[in-house]
Parts: C-alpha cells; structure tokens; sequence
C-alpha cells in the first residue's frame, strides 16, 4: 500500500520496526508516470466506495506506453566523512526519474540525471572498466565481463577477478591493489578507466581501500558500482547505444496514453535499407529516438536508419535521413531516390521531375517510369568531400586515402569520403584461382 513497513522477527516474535508512508516520493512518482491518482483513490476506499465506481476497477486502467526507472542522488562529493560503501540503511540525499518507451532508455535517462557520466565505446579507445569482485562473485562476474569485452571495453581488474577473466579467454590487464602501488590511481587519471565495478569484501581490512578508490573516483567523476544487477544494467545500456542526443524528452504533464501506431515503408537500393515515414502530419517530434528501436535487426524492424517524408514550402517534399545511432545525416543518394520512388508511387507527387528539400539544400530528382511505377531514377549529387575536418574523425590529416586505420587486432586501408552522408571505404583486391 502506501506505507512502507520494516518487520523483525526475533525469537519466533514478530516485532515492527517502523512504519513509514511512501507518499514523499515512490507514490507520487508512481502516481504521475501511471495517471493514477494514489492518494486520492486509497482515501476514497478506506471509506468504503469501491474501485470500479472510481473509474479504477478491474479492465478499466490501461497500462501506459512508457518504462520508470527511480534512481538514487547520492552526494558523497558534498559529505566527505560518509562511509559510501551501500548498505540498509539510507544514503541517498534524493531521486531522479528516468521515463522511456524501453527500460534502456529510462535507465540511461536516469543514470545520467543522477550524475553518472556514461561514455560509449563506440568511437573511443580510451574507455576501460576496472573489476574487483569478492570471492563468491567470481562465477558471476565472467558473463559481466564478457559483454564490456564485447562491447569494445578495455578490461583491467585486480588479480583474482583477472583470473577468472582470463579463464573465459577473454583480455584482462592485472592491476594491484592501491595498498600494494599507485599504478591504479595513474590509470584513472589519465582517462583509461571509465567505470568502476567493486564488490569486495566490506568487514575486513580492505574497505578502507575501497573508500580511498571511490573517494578518487568522485573526484575524477568515475561512476563506481557497487553491485552486478546495477553493473549488468550498465553493460546493457552502453548495448543500446542510447545517448543524449537519441533519447526522446518526455512532457510528464502530456504523456501518451497508448503506443504511437506508425506505418512505414521499408526500401532499399543497391543494398542499404532504410524505413521510410510518411511524416506530412508532424506526429514524429523525436526520430533520433525511433531509430534506436526500429533499427535494430533483432528486436526491431531492421534497416541502416529512417527516413522522414515530410512537407516543404520550397520543394515538392522535405527529406529528413537519420542514422540507426540517432544522428542526423544531410542527405544519401538512395534515401533521395528511393524517397522520389515513394511520393510517385503513392500519388504525392505526378511528373517526372521531383524536387526534394535537404539539409544541403535542394535536388532534382529525374524519374523514369513504367506502368506507372518508379523503375528508375537520377540525381546530380555533387562532388564527393574529401576533407578530413568535415568528416566526424579524430585523425589528424588533411586527407584520408587509403590510410591505414588499426580496427580490433586487425590493419584496415581506409579512404574517407562524405557525399552528403560520411562513409568509411575499404578496398579489397580479390584474387582469382586458376
């Protein structure tokens, strides 16, 4: 109900320790992502008028489209003199909520409200997680560590938990113990740990090592786990490819009440697919977010990104493309086309010549038809760019042609080019058997 009760059981006696109403936080957060007014209603029955006359009955509440995640504020940085290992009793100084259409999102929502800075590897070298597990963790830690592994995480852990690393097979760095050298402390500050996952023994001697550890952490602004469940959610998020930038920011005072219906098309041309939306009503107010759940080849539709059909004061039609991370793409010679191909095909748009509204500005697209369908179509999509500082990279060159670029444990020979979207290209020479 609305209270929260501690019970003790002591000598076959049942004895309360407390009771304590929920309504400071759990209730009115629950109260505001479900619609239902708890309080409210929980004073109307304890005088006796049923639920099904408050409009709450059995078959009458519909289950929102949306995940919550509470998430503590610790503040730890502030109360220096508090021990931060997390134990029953109350350490947290407030709570943040985290709302998203999948539990990933509401996590990373609300991990990152909270302050924990959670970086991608995607894209970095220098992101890395420390492990120091107890003894009876060691079994458990291995699954831990094989999706940071596989999520591109460099792994360091102290020397048991890197035994049982390296027992699955997978890469692990051995680091000693701050008692035993600073090494630790270096890495730390020169950026090769990202994350801390920490569930040494906290009776003995060595929680005075972990309070040194986290104390450093804080002031680095390293987020530190104290827990599997809460490191195994973390490792889930960082899969998800969920950042600042994809997530949907939701008005708590007008939240959907049902799943958004969305028809699509999906198209492809010469090999990448995308989905495309008839976008002309404006319901889409955050495809950066759609395109972390429609992507997805598994648990989506599948596709290289989205690609939003809309109006457009200056041009037959608007095109918006977005990558499958969410980021934003100026233009593509198959969205183009395949967008021309979609309004002709639909009755949008009837002559042979389309124009469409881009980033860069708009492009005639020339249609070549049969029976009234699209079979082919052209565009003039300018000069391939070939500049390094308008391609989202870290190499310090003017140009990358057939540059050689260390992916994995493997050499690649890149040239980067951007025609509108940027793209990485290898070239391969096939040999021939005789």
């Amino acid at each position: 109900g609305l209270v929260n009760i501690q019970y003790l059981i002591y000598q076959n006696e049942l004895y309360v320790i407390e009771v304590n109403p929920r309504a400071s936080r759990t209730v009115p957060y629950i109260s505001k992502v479900t619609g239902v007014p708890m309080v409210d209603l929980a004073s109307k029955v304890m005088v006796g008028q049923p639920l099904d006359g408050l409009g709450f009955g059995t078959g009458l509440y519909k289950v929102p489209p949306y995940y919550a995640v509470k998430v503590p504020v610790f503040s730890f940085e502030k109360l220096t003199d508090a021990n931060s290992y997390l134990g029953p009793e109350m350490k947290s100084t407030g709570e943040v909520l985290g709302i998203g259409k999948s539990l990933h999102e509401a996590l990373f929502k609300g991990l990152m409200s909270a302050g924990m800075m959670i970086k991608s590897s995607i894209g970095s070298e220098n992101v890395g997680a420390l492990i120091s597990v107890d003894s009876h963790d060691q079994l458990e830690v291995v699954s831990l560590a094989k999706k940071l592994d596989d999520l591109g995480l460099k792994l360091f852990a102290t020397k048991e938990t890197a035994a049982s690393i390296r027992n699955l097979g997978i890469e692990v760095t051995e680091v000693e113990s701050i008692k035993e050298s600073n090494d630790l402390f270096k890495l730390m500050e020169d950026g090769e740990i990202s994350y801390i996952i920490y569930t040494g023994a906290v009776m003995d001697s060595t929680v005075d090592d972990y309070i040194a550890l986290h104390k450093k952490a804080l002031l680095l602004a390293i987020p530190c786990f104290t827990s599997l469940d809460t490191a195994n959610a973390l490792a889930d998020i960082l899969a998800s490819r969920y950042n600042e930038n994809n997530t949907e920011l939701v008005n708590i005072n007008e939240m959907r009440e049902s799943k958004q219906l969305l028809k699509f098309t999906k198209m492809q041309a010469t090999g990448d697919d995308y989905i495309y939306i008839n976008n002309f009503d404006n319901k889409i107010n955050c495809p950066e977010s759609l395109c972390i759940s429609l992507c997805g080849r598994h648990k989506g539709i599948g596709g290289y990104g989205i690609v939003l059909i809309e109006k457009s004061d200056i041009a037959d039609a608007k095109m918006r493309v977005y990558n499958r991370d969410g980021s934003e793409g100026k233009i593509a010679g198959n969205c183009i086309r395949c967008t021309a191909k979609y309004l002709y095909d639909n009755g949008i748009i009837n002559k042979d010549t389309v124009s469409i509204e881009t980033v860069v500005g708009i492009k005639e697209v020339k249609l070549y038809t049969s029976f009234n369908r699209v079979t082919l179509c052209s565009v003039d999509m300018g000069k391939a760019n070939l500049n390094a500082k308008d391609l989202p990279t870290t190499i310090k060159e003017d140009k990358l042609i057939d540059h050689p670029v260390k992916i994995g444990k493997k050499t690649y020979i890149v040239t980067c080019v951007n025609i509108g979207n940027p793209h990485c290209v290898v070239f391969y020479r096939q040999r021939r058997r005789r």
